[in-house]
């Protein structure tokens, strides 16, 4: 049994591997404002009083993904005064919109925009293809072919 890789076999691995990660820094850098603007317009907030939780759904196999949650500072806590009360409001409207934030940049490494049909998919149904890098209903519409983002994509919900 061979176990070392040669040469031709090591840059196939290679391109692979390195397509992998072109794809992400990709969308590194389509997550510039207008990419995190989409995935912001279309996050769902499942937040409690207890904790902060943004969801996104894949516009083609409807799997739901969610954010980290994150826990408010003061959760519990019952303020014992008006002022306290008001301090409160303020530090839930701060922690939350760093947590919503946060969501959006995690969001980022697992959703892409097709640039055909403009719709949020999941890695899973993302392909990185010869021509185009597009979602896997453009690419079966237009008879295109690659490789997902990520095939161990794990459903959420």
């Amino acid at each position: 049994i061979r176990l070392s890789l040669v040469g031709s076999e090591m840059c196939i691995r290679d391109r692979y591997i390195a397509e992998r990660e072109y794809g992400k820094e990709l969308r590194r850098k389509q997550g510039g404002t207008g990419m995190r603007r989409i995935i912001k317009a279309s996050m769902e907030d499942r937040s409690s009083m207890e904790r902060f939780q943004f969801s996104l759904r894949c516009a083609v196999c409807g799997s739901l993904w969610e954010s980290q949650p994150v826990c408010f500072s003061k959760a519990g806590m019952q303020p014992e005064s008006e002022g306290k009360r008001v301090i409160f409001q303020a530090l839930y409207r701060r922690e939350r919109e760093e947590a919503f934030e946060w969501a959006a940049t995690e969001a980022l490494e697992h959703f892409s925009l097709c640039p055909i049909c403009k719709r949020l998919v999941c890695d899973r149904c993302f392909l990185l293809g010869e021509d185009i890098d597009l979602c896997t209903d453009c690419a079966a519409f237009l008879q295109e072919s690659g490789e997902p983002v990520e095939s161990s994509f794990t459903k959420h919900g």
